[in-house]
């Protein structure tokens, strides 16, 4: 090879050198670039993340109760224990109402009027007796504890027979002549029909544990089960708000207080110290209607509202 053709391979090859020196380098700024918006993008994710969870944290805040008011009494009806509620999904003026601690009739008024007249619209007899006054009625049916078992039951209000069926194996109960309290709790909040009750902790040392349990309601079929701090005869009366546990310590004393609570949403346990007055220091019943947020108690036959104030 001569000289001329030398030089002219050798021009030829480092223009193409110089050519992928700029695609390469072209390459590496792109590399860049597109790393660059990467990581704005995993920058912008972590701040999406953040927000979210500050919006949670106020969502979670917005229902926290901060406070229960004086009590308002509408009624003095029956015996010193009993429950009265309204359905959360029905119609908000219809009033049910079981009376003593053990029966097998359901109550319905159609408004406040009638229930203060004394004057039912309606009344259920039970194809199985209850036992306390921990049950609720939910989206027109009524649920309660069958009386001296374990058993929970879905009474269809409408058609006045039994839909659903189903047994706390696990549940820990006193002897029904000892029973001096409602052992198996039902509740309603806004996502829905909760059960709280005494059961041996498997998981743990095998000691007694009260259990709180989100159910489905067609079917009475747990969703998720949760253990609480709570200890059976330890606390008086306890309601849900908002997927947070409330108890409070004393039935029998005029001037208590809200001593527990437990968020479902964090499995966190908090002392919130919310004063609560049981005018007539007998609160047999004691429940959170999300329908027009406000508790429902039935103190020694007579029948109380309170209101729930939020913190936000």
């Amino acid at each position: 090879m001569d000289l001329l053709k030398l030089n002219s391979v050798t021009t030829k090859l480092l223009t193409r050198v110089d050519s992928l020196e700029k695609v390469r380098s072209s390459f590496a700024r792109r590399k860049i670039q597109i790393l660059g918006l990467s990581q704005q993008f995993l920058n912008c994710d972590i701040l999406v993340k953040k927000i979210q969870k500050i919006n949670d944290n106020i969502e979670n805040n917005l229902y926290t109760v901060a406070s229960i008011s004086e009590p308002v009494q509408h009624n003095t009806y029956g015996l010193p224990n009993g429950a009265w509620m309204k359905d959360a999904r029905g119609h908000g003026s219809v009033i049910y109402l079981t009376d003593g601690h053990y029966g097998n009739i359901l109550q319905e008024f159609r408004d406040m009027d009638a229930f203060k007249s004394g004057k039912p619209s309606n009344s259920y007899k039970l194809p199985y007796s209850f036992t306390g006054t921990g049950h609720v009625v939910f989206d027109g049916a009524f649920f309660y504890n069958r009386a001296f078992s374990r058993d929970m039951i879905r009474f269809d209000l409408r058609r006045r027979l039994v839909a659903a069926w189903t047994t706390l194996h696990d549940a820990l109960l006193e002897e029904q002549a000892h029973r001096t309290h409602s052992e198996v709790e039902f509740a309603v909040d806004e996502s829905g029909l909760w059960v709280l009750y005494p059961a041996l902790d498997s998981e743990g040392f095998h000691q007694e544990v009260i259990l709180l349990t989100h159910l489905r309601p067609r079917d009475l079929q747990p969703i998720q089960t949760f253990r609480t701090g709570l200890r059976r005869g330890r606390y008086g009366n306890s309601f849900l708000v908002c997927g947070v546990l409330y108890a409070v310590d004393n039935i029998q004393h005029r001037y208590a207080n809200v001593t527990y609570a437990f968020d479902t949403h964090t499995f966190t346990h908090t002392v919130p110290l919310l004063a609560f007055t049981s005018t007539h220091q007998h609160t047999a019943q004691l429940s959170y209607c999300p329908l027009d947020k406000k508790l429902y108690a039935w103190d020694n036959g007579h029948q109380m509202m309170y209101d729930v104030i939020f913190a936000y």
